[in-house]
């Protein structure tokens, strides 16, 4: 790689009089800003990135800054230039650096490195920051901007004002190019191509960038509007029999251009693609199916491909579509869509919480979690992912996971005695908070200057519209003033439109800053957490009064310790509970919980086939084996209910009342029979085959002995 000295080589020094001389200081401590705009970045251009790190850091030393007079700050990398200070882990630390007077020089590789901010709300803020705490701005050219200096102050404006707004020209160019190839019938890029064609990337091709049929996919889509018209229309029992197939669509083939794979939206499942409800939905009702083509609603042809549901067979695709479209394709509303409409969700926002302190910090690893109330109890529920159905949420008692993460919450609590440390821990995370206020509170004064500024030049133009018809009128006393006045405005209305639409950005940051404010509660919540900072006096009051504190105290308290409670279903009453704690001396925990509900509570149509088709003969192992999720009790009751008799006895080492999934879970952990208790291993000491459990595989050899547990 070539040096940065090399392309960058340092301006010859000017005189002492030149209007933009700066001089570059030696003796203070200079910040390095570096970011790329995404991940992929990152990874793809290694040399800009490596420009904005180490490079950097040459060009300091080769214009004689000290070894180590210097500090980086690169955790942006990767992240937007359009998001706020507040929203950029580097850029705040930076700021608040400078804040401290602990640095006095920044150095980035352009100002667009900085900010892309189309508001002028960031770089406004982060010059007046610089400007007041001396603090100078100095760019991989060579560029040195003193805020101080007026002329370098319109500079940095100017050019952090071009950088905003040449992405934003960049794509609107290349969005009206492709959209004018597009209304031509052509495929330019702008969305996802529909199961069933490939584009047609041979230049000498008739159909150059055309849809082109793609035979092993079309079938199943043809297949699919047939299915859909054999059933009738009942389009819940055409999901159920796609969620049964392992997959829907299968892989493409090697002779595909991977430019079309890349453009499959399904989910990749082994063997081939899935698909979801909506991802159905929308394939029963897209013309393109019968060659129409589409471009912001309005149809452009009816024939611009080859369709997969020919002339003849056309009458399935109408018979989709008014079942299931919600408008005409002349966008009226759809009077024959035979489909219920979803029910309707009501949630009630006034009510005061009463359950759930992991509420604010529970995940899952493969979905989401969410606090519900459900039979007068409330619960954890899992939100999975779907494929075509949607699955019923799995539910956990709130008092299951709540007790056993409270207790080891306060074995942890009880394990810690570097009070001091912890301590300065309360007042960083304090003082980051109240630095991060100080910061919005500047960026919304910054905006109320800007809005005052926009009112001025609203008023400004009007007073010149009115001083123009005044003038007008003294030298001809007949002209019709109204006429003048109307055009005077249309002539100006750009102006105001501009203006108008600026102040409605500016608003719209404004709320979100103050949606960020802490309210009087949130404020009085970390002052009642901040008094427990003193463990040696308050924790062993605190746990015997730990149920009749208010709920929202209890849970402010465990926010501050407790970064993410993962939650996951390994058996079926058996959960793990995987918390990373902010505490900087906790390692993660891993909590297996027993809950007495089990996971498949209902027997599917499946699952009752599978009872009637081995039930008479099977092995007790088989047959927990092909029910993982039901008991062998369970399973007895259920074939007496369907009338299935059993033919000769076997043993099982599964006890009746384990299910398969428990047994091998447990085999896992070295556990007795009838052990609910809960464990806790260490995250270094995870089970080492998570697979293995969800699988409901045997165990290995390895176990976990009690003595490895926390």
């Amino acid at each position: 790689m070539v040096s940065i000295s090399h392309r960058f080589q340092p301006r010859q020094q000017p005189e002492q009089n030149d209007l933009w001389y700066t001089q570059i200081p030696l003796d203070v401590i200079w910040g390095i800003y570096a970011r790329q705009s995404t991940p992929a970045q990152v990874l793809q251009y290694t040399e800009s990135t490596e420009m904005q790190t180490d490079d950097l850091v040459t060009w300091l030393i080769d214009r004689g800054i000290q070894d180590g007079q210097w500090q980086l700050f690169d955790a942006d990398l990767g992240v937007s230039g359009t998001l706020r200070i507040d929203q950029r882990t580097g850029l705040q630390e930076l700021v608040e650096r400078i804040k401290a007077d602990e640095i006095k020089a920044v150095l980035v590789y352009q100002i667009s490195r900085l900010f892309r901010d189309d508001t002028g709300v960031q770089y406004n803020v982060f010059a007046n920051i610089c400007k007041e705490h001396n603090c100078l701005l100095v760019t991989s050219d060579g560029m040195v901007f003193n805020f101080n200096n007026r002329m370098h102050l319109k500079m940095f404006r100017f050019l952090a004002e071009w950088a905003a707004e040449y992405i934003p020209q960049q794509i609107g160019l290349l969005h009206a190019a492709r959209l004018r190839k597009t209304r031509k019938g052509l495929y330019a890029g702008l969305g996802a191509v529909p199961s069933g064609y490939i584009v047609d990337y041979q230049k000498t091709s008739p159909t150059y960038r055309r849809f082109i049929i793609y035979e092993l996919h079309a079938r199943v889509v043809l297949w699919i509007f047939v299915r859909f018209y054999e059933l009738e229309g009942n389009f819940l029992t055409l999901c159920r029999e796609l969620e049964a197939m392992p997959f829907v669509f299968p892989l493409f083939e090697s002779s595909v251009d991977p430019r079309s794979v890349v453009r499959c939206r399904r989910k990749q499942v082994p063997g081939g693609y899935h698909i979801t409800r909506h991802g159905l939905e929308t394939l029963l009702t897209n013309p393109v199916y019968i060659g129409w083509w589409i471009v912001q609603g309005d149809v452009v042809s009816r024939s611009n491909h080859e369709p997969i549901i020919d002339k003849e067979h056309e009458y399935l695709f109408w018979y989709a579509f008014n079942r299931l479209s919600e408008y005409t394709v002349e966008g009226e509303r759809n009077e024959h869509r035979t489909r219920k409409q979803e029910q309707r969700r009501f949630y009630q926002r006034q009510t005061t919480e009463q359950a759930g302190l992991l509420k604010e910090r529970i995940a899952a690893t493969n979905g989401s979690v969410h606090v519900h109330m459900d039979k007068n109890e409330h619960r954890y529920v899992l939100i999975l992912p779907q494929k075509v159905l949607r699955k019923v949420d799995t539910g956990i008692e709130v008092s299951v996971i709540d007790d056993a993460f409270t207790k080891r919450f306060f074995e942890r609590l009880q394990e810690t005695h570097d009070f001091d440390e912890y301590r300065r821990w309360i007042a960083e995370s304090t003082q980051r908070q109240v630095s991060l206020i100080e910061t919005i509170k500047t960026q919304l004064a910054e905006i109320e200057r800007q809005q005052e500024a926009i009112l001025d030049e609203k008023l400004a133009i009007r007073t010149q519209i009115n001083e123009s018809i005044r003038e007008a009128h003294v030298a001809n006393p007949t002209l019709d003033r109204e006429e003048l006045k109307k055009r005077l405005e249309e002539e100006a209305a750009p102006d105001f439109e501009r203006l108008q639409k600026r102040a409605i950005k500016l608003n719209t940051l404004a709320a979100e800053l103050s949606a960020k404010l802490p309210n009087p509660q949130e404020q009085e919540k970390i002052q009642t957490a901040r008094k427990f900072a003193d463990f040696q006096t308050e924790l062993q009051r605190l746990i015997p009064v730990w149920p009749d504190k208010p709920f929202d105290v209890r849970k402010e308290f465990v926010n501050l310790f407790v970064r993410q409670a993962v939650l996951e279903i390994v058996s079926a009453h058996w959960i793990s509970l995987t918390i990373e704690w902010s505490h900087p001396k906790w390692e993660s925990d891993i909590l297996y919980i027993f809950r007495r509900r089990g996971a498949m509570p209902n027997w599917t149509d499946e699952e009752q086939e599978i009872i009637r088709t081995h039930y008479p003969h099977a092995s007790r192992d088989a047959l927990l084996a092909l029910l993982p999720d039901k008991s062998w009790v369970s399973i007895r009751t259920e074939a007496l209910k369907l009338g299935v008799e059993r033919e000769g006895l076997s043993y099982s080492k599964v006890p009746k009342n384990l299910t398969w999934s428990d047994w091998q879970f447990m085999q896992q952990f070295g556990m007795e029979e009838g052990d609910r208790t809960t464990k806790c291993v260490s995250s270094s000491r995870r089970l080492a085959s998570r697979s293995v459990l969800l699988h409901h595989s045997r165990a290995p050899s390895r176990s976990h002995s009690p003595g490895e547990r926390c």
